[in-house]
C-alpha cells in the first residue's frame, strides 16, 4: 500500500514510517458500475483515493447533473467534506468496477493527536491541490465566458 500513497500527490512528502501510520488507517472500498460513492448535499467524512477504475464528478448547479470531472487511479475525491465536516458539494459515481481506499474524518484527528507533523504536510499537500482545482475551474469559467 505504501507504493500505491507514494504515488498520490496527497503523500507524496511523507516518509515511509509516515506511509505505515497512514496505511494502517485506510478503508477498502469496491463499487459497481453506475454506483453512488458520494451523494451532493449528504453529509461526508471521508477522503477516497482511487487503487483502479474511474468515477464521475457531479454537481446540480444547473438543476441538471453536470459532470465536471473524472477521476482514475491515484486521483481522490472527498478531502474538503473530510476538512470541513460539512455536506459534500458534489456527487461521485463509479463509471465502471472502481475500488478506493479511504481515511475517515476520524482517522484523521487520532493521526493528528499522534503526529501533528503528518498530519500538517497531508494537509498542506490537500491545500495545493484545492489550488491546482481552483485554477483549473477559473480557466474553464473564463474559457466559458469567452465561447459566450
Amino acid at each position: 500500500m505504501k507504493d500505491f500513497l507514494r504515488k498520490v500527490d496527497l503523500f507524496a512528502g511523507l516518509s515511509d514510517a509516515e506511509l505505515g501510520k497512514v496505511s494502517g488507517r485506510l478503508s477498502r472500498h469496491a463499487y459497481a458500475p453506475g454506483e453512488r460513492i458520494i451523494q451532493e448535499n449528504e453529509p461526508g467524512s471521508r477522503c477516497h483515493m482511487i487503487l483502479s477504475g474511474s468515477v464521475k464528478v457531479t454537481a446540480s448547479m444547473t438543476g441538471e447533473e453536470d459532470c465536471f470531472a473524472v477521476l482514475r487511479a491515484g486521483d481522490h475525491f472527498g478531502e474538503i467534506s473530510l476538512i470541513d465536516g460539512r455536506a459534500a458539494s458534489a456527487s461521485v459515481l463509479a463509471q465502471e468496477a472502481t475500488e478506493t481506499v479511504s481515511l475517515s474524518r476520524d482517522d484523521v484527528m487520532e493521526l493528528f493527536d499522534a503526529d501533528p507533523r503528518l498530519v500538517a504536510t497531508v494537509l498542506h499537500s490537500m491545500l495545493q491541490a484545492f489550488c491546482k482545482r481552483l485554477r483549473e475551474a477559473d480557466q474553464t469559467l473564463s474559457f466559458t465566458r469567452l465561447m459566450m
